[in-house]
């Protein structure tokens, strides 16, 4: 049996800050001191990536919007040593993908997902649809930046020395 959720206005709103906010969360490892910061980042960018709609759907419903832009911040950041920069970027790549997993599996909606270059819309079909094939994709799809923020691609904060070690 398959279950999708059909939502419209407000409540689809709520809904993507939620899970929104929940993937910071599950990537974000210090949480519990930023989580007024991070409620507050998912809905501008709730605001930022639905607001879209009154022009026109296809602006940030698309790939280069919800992976590209937040891998060029985070190359940026990771450049110019702006940890601050990449914490943003990693967040926001959270955000994008939760909202698109959201849009494609439990909304069953379409997408035009490669707008700039060509104007197909996209969808899952229904018998990949659903909220548990859509829970695991997400899953999937935050894992590897959970563990990256919890420091597998940290950059180390000194030079490596050679012994002895300083004391």
């Amino acid at each position: 049996m398959m279950i999708t959720i059909a939502l419209d206005g407000w409540m689809d709103a709520i809904l993507h800050v939620i899970f929104a906010t929940l993937a910071m969360i599950i990537v974000y490892p210090r949480w519990s001191e930023k989580f007024w910061n991070i409620l507050g980042f998912s809905i501008i960018m709730e605001l930022i990536t639905d607001g879209a709609h009154l022009i026109t759907k296809s602006i940030t419903h698309n790939i280069f919007f919800f992976v590209e832009l937040p891998l060029a911040i985070l190359l940026v950041g990771y450049i110019y040593f702006n940890r601050k920069l990449e914490n943003f970027s990693i967040l926001m790549l959270a955000t994008n993908l939760t909202h698109m997993t959201m849009d494609l599996f439990w909304e069953g909606d379409k997408m035009q997902i490669y707008y700039p270059i060509s104007s197909t819309w996209y969808s899952v079909p229904i018998n990949y649809a659903g909220f548990m094939h859509g829970a695991l994709v997400l899953l999937i799809l935050l894992l590897p930046l959970a563990i990256g923020e919890r420091g597998l691609w940290r950059k180390p904060t000194q030079p490596p020395t050679f012994p002895p070690y300083p004391i």
